[in-house]
């Protein structure tokens, strides 16, 4: 026998948990979510109801899925949509000065600011914590996404009345629970009436995956930044990586091919048995060119050639030698030596 009622204040009793588990402070505001989209909606749809007279947003930088396509809803809202310009290829002074001259020509009822902590292809970090406390204090409230790759690096427990933040943990897995944290100002309606059915295992499971988020420090950056140079070195200019100076989450190495398709060469490496990917549309089956990295600072022809290769297969024995010999067999076919 099944009766569909749940045990009054269960959600309560979750979030309540959840807190403990995570040691999340008394004065920040949790919330489940059946998934990481319905959770960005609620968090940028509910403060723009709070405050309805202002009608512009800000992105910092180009986003990827799924916040640009909320940012295009809010466009065709009649909000207007700024772009805090985001070039991954310059140095972090460079982007600070960039970024605040930006920042002081966003419109007077600018509500918040909408960003993603990491680009998902390249796994580099977008500059928020440069211009953080600024956006802050032109009483802008921030709204920022935690995918499971930027959870190697932190988990960022909103510090202020004015943030609130998005973890996806669960992101591919069967389960798609997401967690929202919410500074005390970011008190807003939630778009569905009443409540998800939000389950104990998934609730456990969620603090479970943040807390096990293995971080990538300094020994896994010797050994991406070690192969990325020996390969780069062993030809003559025809392959790319990115800058030095480049702040990123240390569970991969990136290339940038001259001459090869991306999506080839990704796939010659899967099936040897390495774990790889790229930006290259075909590798996506997406019928246009990524929309996101040429607004990034990144070339039309390095998402096109880019490669993508986990840290942990770096490390086999033959990872170096296996990837020498594919970029030469495709670079020989288009004609680049």
């Amino acid at each position: 026998m099944k009766i569909n009622l749940s045990e009054f204040e269960k959600s309560e009793k979750l979030k309540l948990k959840a807190k403990t588990l995570l040691n999340i402070p008394d004065n920040v505001l949790i919330d489940f979510c059946v998934d990481s989209t319905l959770a960005l909606n609620q968090a940028s749809r509910g403060i723009a109801e709070l405050f309805p007279h202002k009608r512009s947003i800000a992105t910092l930088g180009a986003l990827p899925q799924p916040l640009n396509k909320i940012v295009k809803e809010f466009t065709k809202q009649g909000f207007s949509v700024q772009k805090l310009g985001v070039d991954f290829k310059k140095n972090q002074e460079e982007q600070k000065k960039s970024l605040l001259t930006e920042l002081e020509g966003l419109k007077k009822d600018t509500l918040f600011v909408f960003a993603s902590l990491v680009e998902p292809i390249t796994a580099l970090i977008y500059p928020l914590d440069l211009i953080r406390e600024e956006i802050l204090n032109k009483n802008i409230f921030i709204i920022y996404y935690q995918s499971p790759t930027s959870l190697l690096e932190s988990f960022r427990i909103p510090q202020s009345p004015l943030e609130c933040g998005i973890y996806d943990p669960l992101w591919g897995k069967n389960v798609t629970t997401s967690l929202m944290l919410k500074g005390e100002r970011c008190q807003f309606e939630p778009l569905i009436w009443s409540e998800s059915e939000i389950t104990l295992e998934n609730v456990e499971l969620v603090c479970e995956k943040i807390k096990a988020s293995v971080k990538k420090g300094y020994f896994e950056e010797r050994i991406l930044l070690d192969f990325e140079i020996k390969v780069k070195n062993a030809f003559s200019g025809s392959v790319e990586i990115l800058p030095m100076s480049a702040k990123r989450i240390n569970d991969r190495v990136v290339f940038f091919v001259k001459g090869v398709n991306g999506d080839a060469l990704a796939k010659e490496m899967m099936a040897m048995g390495f774990e790889c990917s790229t930006a290259d549309a075909d590798f996506w089956h997406e019928p246009k060119i990524n929309s996101w990295l040429p607004e990034l600072g990144f070339s039309i022809n390095e998402v096109q050639t880019s490669f993508i290769m986990s840290v942990e297969d770096v490390q086999k024995p033959e990872a170096f030698d296996k990837l020498i010999f594919a970029i030469k067999k495709y670079q020989k076919i288009s004609g680049v030596t």
